[in-house]
């Protein structure tokens, strides 16, 4: 997978204090992490991907960020996508028309 580096860097630079801090925690799996919100792993849309999960009151709403791309398409119609894949042997990338 291609990553400018210029923006590794400066998520580096971003994040380091808060490292060096301790207010980072890595997690591979589901994980609490304020009560009541869960941290859930969902490899293969982006490496490193997560959703957020907030439970209360028996009611749960669930936070996934850039996954969907236009709304107003993708809940009418779910299997509408911008599909980017990362495979073994690269990035798979399709377009709108594509699918």
């Amino acid at each position: 997978m291609r990553v400018e580096m210029k923006y590794v860097s400066k998520a580096q630079a971003m994040l380091t204090p808060y490292i060096k801090a301790g207010q980072i925690k890595a997690f591979d799996g589901p994980t609490e992490i304020v009560p009541g919100i869960k941290a859930l792993v969902h490899p293969g849309y982006t490496p490193g991907s997560a959703f957020y999960e907030r439970r209360s009151r028996g009611r749960s709403l669930l936070f996934v960020g850039g996954i969907i791309h236009v709304p107003s398409i993708q809940f009418p119609n779910p299997k509408m996508t911008i599909n980017e894949r990362v495979l073994p042997s690269g990035p798979e990338t399709r377009s709108w028309a594509d699918v």
